[in-house]
């Protein structure tokens, strides 16, 4: 299987973190190789400046995992599992 889709847009940092954990130990757990995460762009950030997406890509980073962002999406990040 190639990918699952997680939509993290519009949670809390923490929210999105968490979230993202657990979809990949299930995506893993159903066999996927790789998982789609909308994180957004932080267009709608209250500063202008993203929060979840760098959050997000630093854990996934943090536990080895390789992250991309999508070709022509920079609000969503692939992540191999």
């Amino acid at each position: 299987r190639k990918l699952n889709n997680v939509d993290l847009h519009g949670l809390y940092v923490q929210e999105a973190t968490k979230f993202a954990e657990a979809s990949i130990t299930v995506a893993r757990s159903h066999g996927f190789e790789s998982l789609k995460l909308i994180v957004g762009k932080g267009l709608h950030a209250s500063n202008g400046v993203a929060k979840v997406k760098p959050a997000v890509e630093k854990m996934l980073k943090s536990r080895g995992l390789v992250v991309t962002e999508q070709r022509g999406n920079a609000g969503v990040l692939i992540v191999q599992l």
